[in-house]
């Protein structure tokens, strides 16, 4: 058995008890929605806090509504643009210029209550207010280094990790490779996949970190690489937040 922690963000409640039986995708904590929303432009933007404000295309006292831009980055030579969205309707109430932060008040209805769910089947080893621990029969490989969102899908290892090998095949799929460049790395991403995995990639992840919204890439070693090639075309679960693969 293995124990697998999950870390409780702030005002997260457990709904269940030490010693329960759970199932994976039962609800395990619960909080009330956040009626105020932070985007943080730094995360998104590769550029100075002192420069963030020129990105603004919303002002404090602007109502916002879902999807809409935020804030707007030119590329240089006017090779396209980068754009932040709003993920809530309401009211941007201000920009704090030593965090690069915007903080929306959401409309009545928008801060509903959120649920967390567990990844895995097991049993309730631990509680405390900021940690809920279960016992797993499940295997727990770490990442050196992750980005993105927690992802759950079958794992697709191409022959070949260049751009002009990956295809639509990849979508919907966590792709596992040694090897990925810039334009590997992106294409994937575009075409679908839900998570890449890799042993070195060209990008540096502080930098990819502003550009990653969906999915998640996550880098290994060469241990746990060994150990993920026994699980082709199974079913796992990628935690770049607690840094784990589920498998």
């Amino acid at each position: 058995m293995n124990l697998l922690p999950i870390v409780l963000e702030e005002g997260f409640r457990a709904t269940i008890s030490v010693g329960d039986k759970i199932s994976e995708g039962q609800i395990i904590a619960k909080r009330e929605g956040k009626k105020e929303k932070i985007i943080s432009l730094k995360d998104h933007f590769n550029l100075p806090l002192k420069n963030l404000s020129k990105t603004l295309k919303k002002n404090p006292g602007d109502s916002v509504k879902e999807g809409e831009t935020l804030a707007e980055h030119k590329k240089v030579l006017g090779l396209g643009s980068k754009k932040v969205l709003s993920t809530v309707s309401g009211t941007l109430i201000r920009f704090d210029e030593e965090k690069g932060e915007l903080l929306i008040r959401a409309l009545k209805g928008e801060g509903e209550e959120e649920d967390l769910i567990s990844p895995v089947d097991g049993v309730v080893d631990s509680l405390q207010d900021y940690k809920i621990v279960i016992r797993t029969e499940r295997n727990i490989l770490p990442l050196k280094n992750a980005i993105g969102t927690s992802v759950k899908g079958p794992t697709f290892f191409p022959k070949d990790t260049n751009d002009s090998s990956i295809d639509l095949e990849v979508s919907g799929k966590i792709l596992v490779g040694e090897n990925f460049d810039h334009l590997s790395l992106f294409k994937a991403l575009g075409l679908g996949a839900k998570g890449v995995v890799g042993k070195f990639f060209e990008d540096d992840f502080d930098i990819l970190k502003s550009k990653i919204l969906d999915g998640a890439v996550c880098l290994v070693d060469g241990e746990t690489f060994s150990k993920m090639l026994q699980y082709k075309n199974q079913e796992i679960y990628l935690d770049p937040i607690k840094r784990i693969i589920l498998l």
